[in-house]
């Protein structure tokens, strides 16, 4: 009998937790600018001239002002234009790895 209550509470308390932190990934269509577009001189310059061979472009489909910015050395940086000014709003580094001593076998 404890052991009903006490997987009826475990239930009960990821399914209360899960609903508070309702976080959903969802897809999103990019658009891919050209090389010598205004477009993609500008997101460039916004971001610190960091365009060099390998670097790509992607506008969002459905949202004015957002874009990405990849490099063949696995970083991504995000981008919005706000008016006449490109800002970064967040990027990542694939390159660094953490090395943890302790990772489990699954």
């Amino acid at each position: 009998m404890m052991k009903k209550v006490v997987l009826f509470l475990a239930i009960v308390s990821f399914s209360s937790v899960a609903g508070i932190t309702d976080i959903t990934t969802k897809p999103v269509a990019l658009i891919a600018l050209k090389k010598n577009s205004a477009q993609y001189v500008d997101v460039c310059k916004a971001a610190d001239d960091s365009c060099k061979e390998g670097t790509s472009i992607w506008k969002e489909k459905n949202a004015d002002g957002i874009f990405y910015l990849t490099t063949s050395h696995l970083q991504l940086t995000k981008l919005k234009k706000d008016g006449d000014t490109y800002s970064k709003i967040v990027s990542w580094d694939f390159t660094k790895e953490t090395k943890n001593e302790y990772i489990p076998d699954d």
